[in-house]
C-alpha cells in the first residue's frame, strides 16, 4: 500500500510514501515551482522507462518501489 499526499489547493498530487519502505518519500519534482535545488537519490519503476527520459546512470535503479 502506498499513502498518497494532494496539495489542498488543486488536488494535484505531490508525493507518495510506500508503506513496504517506510523510509522513501516519493516527489512528484514536477509538483515544485524551482527543481533546480533538487537532487534524485535513485530512479524507480524502471519497468515503465519511457524512452524520451534519459535517466542518470550513476542512480541506483528499482524496477518497481525498493523494499
Amino acid at each position: 500500500m502506498t499513502r498518497r499526499g494532494f496539495c489542498p489547493e488543486c488536488g494535484s498530487p505531490i508525493v507518495g510514501k510506500p508503506d513496504a519502505a517506510p523510509e522513501i518519500v516519493a516527489l512528484r519534482t514536477a509538483s515544485l515551482d524551482d527543481a533546480s535545488w533538487f537532487k534524485p537519490q535513485m530512479d524507480v519503476w524502471t519497468c515503465d522507462e519511457s524512452g524520451w527520459y534519459q535517466m542518470d546512470p550513476e542512480l541506483p535503479k528499482f524496477e518497481k518501489y525498493p523494499g
